[in-house]
């Protein structure tokens, strides 16, 4: 008898009935705690929460064909989420798919003893990702290991319900840690090998290397083979899900052995699971590709007697149909196809749909990348422009530069010049001769040396008279506008110029009377015709006489 804390790990791949089966455990009366996978990426989710993992997605469910179930899916890890999210890691659901010892990876351990240690009634792990690490599992954790498995035709059939699972296995053929038959499968189907930190960039990189029929089969045959020929020999019990379903002999057998292990009160009367018949061109599909995985093996190691073991434990678990059954089995055949017919098509309309927003969006991203390269070249024009004016600019600002470079220079010599003039003015300033000669240059002496140099160019007579001449235009003049601003009569005036001897200025001004008479801005009298008839001085007829002989002497001249 097992003990109470002794956890049970159900093993199996997708599609495999493992849902039922846990379904099962939680109904019983035997009290049993069911982790449903516990190696899910969805434990990587951001929005992971208690809430996310209560919701229920009934539609899904039945899209799925999953039996109705008690609990929500993630039910029992809902008490745990804050632990969860301190300890899941990328790497466990499909990097470290293939490890053989659990001390590779501490992190994973200390995630499994944590759902371990909390789990109120007896642990069940319902796990689709750890075939590849039983042997680990079971040296570290210890407990009840059961190996589910199913027919691989009906089940890679069922794989086509979703896209998630043919996924599934393209990111397990990637693990890290995969061994050399699937490297070898890899390069056969052409699927690259692709790493990343981030769980989703692998998911688009599976999105975008989806498999053709062979191909898919191939990579699901290879990983049933493997899940056969390693958990078959470490599993406590191996259960059938399609001898489950339609075989009482076989499911009282199974009850029994559960017994045996511990585990009781667990009823599969309501177990069902399609089965369908193939026809003849399906099994000649089906034998070619495994054929070669069958090659495939034996050149990784492993042996004929192991791939014959496998062969026979699946020939002996084939379904044997009744008149009833096979009815019944043609009718699931027809549903099956005609559910993926309507499913291919929508999908085939979502992949036209998407192509041709596909093609709109990469004609707009050709317009803007035509738009672009031409603003990029209008852009490249403009800078080419602002190039040669930055260059220009460039060129006249070393020319001003240059320019004021030489004007520093000039300013510094100009200054240099000053400087030295300045020095010389002083020293001028302050040297003897400057002072002796000092009296010479009062404006006394300068005047008596400009005339001495007058006398010297005009001689000294021609000096007299140009001095003369200067006086009496400005004596004319002050005279001339002095009788403007004081108007005299003009025989007065000339009388009074004769009197006083003013004999030139008589005579300028009787010219000047004359010939601006009709100008000036008094009323002249007549000229005078008989000056010798008017009461003079003999002094005065003296000078009347010289100045009459004078202008008559001129007049000849």
């Amino acid at each position: 008898m097992m003990k109470e804390d002794n956890p049970i790990f159900i093993h199996s791949l997708f599609r495999s009935g493992s849902t039922y089966l846990v379904e099962v455990f939680r109904r019983s009366l035997a009290n049993y705690w069911c982790y449903q996978e516990p190696l899910h990426e969805i434990f990587l989710s951001q929005d992971l929460s208690k809430d996310f993992l209560l919701q229920e997605d009934n539609k899904k469910a039945s899209y799925l064909r999953h039996p109705a179930l008690s609990r929500p899916y993630f039910y029992e890890f809902s008490f745990l989420v804050n632990e969860i999210k301190r300890l899941f890691r990328k790497s466990f659901p499909y990097d470290l798919y293939f490890l053989s010892k659990l001390d590779d990876c501490i992190e994973l351990k200390a995630y499994l003893n944590l759902l371990l240690q909390n789990a109120p009634a007896t642990p069940v792990l319902q796990c689709c990702r750890s075939i590849g690490r039983m042997e680990a599992l079971k040296q570290e954790v210890g407990g009840i290991h059961i190996f589910l498995w199913r027919n691989p035709w009906d089940q890679w059939w069922s794989y086509k319900t979703d896209f998630y699972f043919d996924r599934a296995n393209i990111l397990i053929a990637n693990a890290l840690t995969a061994p050399d038959f699937i490297k070898r499968l890899r390069f056969d189907i052409n699927l690259p090998e692709f790493h990343s930190d981030n769980l989703y960039d692998e998911i688009l990189f599976a999105e975008a290397h989806r498999l053709t029929s062979d191909a898919s089969y191939m990579l699901f045959y290879a990983l049933w083979c493997h899940a056969f020929i390693v958990a078959k020999p470490l599993c406590d019990l191996d259960i059938n899900i399609d001898m489950l379903a339609v075989s009482m002999e076989y499911r009282d057998s199974i009850v029994k052995r559960l017994t045996e292990l511990g585990i009781s009160n667990l009823d599969f009367s309501d177990c069902k699971v399609p089965i369908s018949t193939h026809s003849t061109d399906d099994k000649a599909f089906f034998d070619s590709i495994e054929e070669r995985i069958h090659g495939l093996l034996q050149d990784s190691g492993v042996s004929s007697k192991q791939i014959d073991e496998m062969l026979t434990m699946r020939h002996s678990h084939t379904v044997s149909f009744s008149d009833e059954h096979f009815l019944q089995s043609l009718m699931i055949t027809a549903s099956r196809s005609t559910k993926l017919t309507r499913r291919y098509e929508t999908e085939l309309a979502n992949l036209v749909s998407r192509w041709n927003s596909a093609i709109e969006a990469l004609q707009r991203a050709e317009a803007a990348a035509r738009q672009a390269s031409e603003r990029a070249v209008a852009a490249e024009t403009r800078a080419e422009h602002a190039e040669a004016k930055a260059e220009e600019a460039e060129l006249q600002a070393a020319q001003a530069n240059e320019r004021a470079n030489q004007a520093e220079v000039n300013a510094r010599e100009a200054e240099a010049r000053a400087h030295e003039a300045e020095q010389r003015l002083a020293a001028l300033y302050n040297s003897i001769s400057w002072r002796i000669t000092a009296p010479l240059r009062t404006p006394p002496v300068r005047f008596v040396y400009r005339q001495i140099i007058h006398i010297k160019e005009q001689g000294f007579i021609g000096r007299v008279k140009f001095v003369s001449g200067k006086l009496l235009k400005i004596g004319e003049a002050k005279a001339v506008h002095f009788i403007e601003d004081h108007p005299v009569p003009y025989n007065t005036a000339l009388k009074w110029m004769h009197r006083l001897g003013l004999y030139a200025l008589a005579r300028a001004f009787y010219r000047r009377v004359t010939r601006h008479n009709s100008d000036a801005p008094f009323t002249c009298p007549p000229p005078v015709t008989n000056i010798e008839s008017e009461a003079l001085s003999p002094r005065a007829h003296e000078i009347y006489s010289q100045l009459k002989n004078g202008l008559d002497t001129e007049k000849k001249r």
